[in-house]
């Protein structure tokens, strides 16, 4: 079992630490209360958030960071958004990112 706003806290924490190296770049960090605990392997869900928001980070220059996790009741799914100010995905690129092992180049 997975504590959720346990292990995005201590991301958020290890994040932070890192962004002190580009003080033009600020992380909100918005994690809901209450989010119940997962059936999850804890090692691999914080390597999966600490990997987005490492990304999130790497490719802002100036800007903003935003790191969000809800529930959402209706679907009954946990959801996890990043938005930065970084310059983003060419269009050309979008749908090849979602296949195993992609990236594209920033």
């Amino acid at each position: 079992r997975v504590d959720l706003a346990e292990v995005c806290a201590e991301v958020v924490d290890s994040v932070q630490k890192k962004w002190s190296q580009k003080p033009n770049v600020t992380l909100e960090a918005h994690i809901e209360a209450g989010l119940p605990e997962l059936w999850a392997d804890p090692v691999n869900v914080k390597k999966m958030l600490l990997h987005v928001l490492g990304n999130a980070l790497k490719f802002t220059e100036e800007g903003s960071v935003i790191f969000q996790v809800v529930l959402d009741r209706e679907k009954k799914e946990i959801v996890y958004s990043v938005q930065d100010s970084g310059p983003g995905i060419p269009e050309s690129q979008k749908e090849r990112i979602w296949g195993a092992f992609n990236q594209v180049r920033g």
